[in-house]
């Protein structure tokens, strides 16, 4: 997205690099206040800035999260503004046991906020439309699947994802993309969960699937066991841990 097409009021300070569609920047408004500004094409799936929106809307003052500036949408295009968070996404930080304690209670705190009718919802059938959206339109990168399922077409594994497809949810308040770029740490403290384009009310295992994952990736997978138990979780649903592992290949 063009930063020309900024809105008015705004100046850029340098564009960031992200890992989404969205296009997202460092501006200043008049008043020299710092602000993270994401522009992204409308789209019918739920994981759009609008839903970001509602999302920090809902959280704001129950868990840290950047506060709004403004959501802006017309025919084509969607922005959302908030305030620029100081500090350092915990995927910086060194992975030591402090890291995964951090990891963990951040998950917990957030899981234990209460929901209410309010509460926006990213439910798991929401997500396999997207799935089924994103494999008919040519959109899943199978090049980017993890190891083990690197000689799956996409419909082999939506084929093996539909196997674990769990019967019951244990529904909480969830991130969606749990993953150490999205926790801003200060003082050894989260100061913000971000990027939340895919957080609701839905399974806890669609959070704790890709927290584990992370840790495996950080070479901690002995301290799984450390994260579990400041997490406070005793049994582990491998059944549903695998279907939230091989559900997030597909994005």
């Amino acid at each position: 997205m063009n930063s020309n097409r900024l809105p008015a009021g705004l100046k850029l300070v340098k564009q960031l690099e992200g890992g989404s569609t969205a296009s997202i920047f460092l501006v200043k408004d008049e008043q020299e206040e710092m602000y993270v500004l994401k522009g992204a094409a409308k789209t019918e799936s739920a994981n759009t800035l609008q839903h970001n929106f509602l999302v920090y809307e809902w959280l704001a003052g129950k868990v840290p999260v950047p506060a709004v500036h403004f959501f802006q949408e017309d025919d084509t295009t969607e922005w959302l503004c908030v305030e620029w968070i100081n500090g350092n996404t915990l995927a910086e930080l060194p992975a030591t046991e402090q890291w995964v304690r951090i990891y963990a209670k951040a998950l917990r705190t957030l899981h234990e906020v209460t929901l209410d009718s309010d509460a926006p919802v990213y439910s798991i059938d929401t997500r396999l439309k997207e799935v089924r959206i994103r494999i008919e339109n040519g959109c899943v990168d199978t090049t980017d699947f993890e190891k083990e399922f690197r000689n799956y077409t996409a419909e082999q594994l939506w084929d093996e994802l539909t196997r674990y497809k769990p019967i019951m949810a244990d529904l909480v308040f969830t991130h969606g993309d749990y993953c150490p770029d999205n926790l801003i740490v200060r003082d050894g403290v989260v100061a913000a969960f971000i990027d939340m384009g895919r957080a609701g009310v839905a399974d806890r295992y669609q959070d704790l699937s890709l927290a584990i994952r992370s840790l495996k990736h950080e070479s901690l997978e002995e301290l799984i066991p450390l994260f579990l138990h400041n997490y406070g979780l005793t049994y582990l649903d491998e059944n549903k841990l695998r279907f939230y592992t091989l559900l997030d290949e597909f994005f």
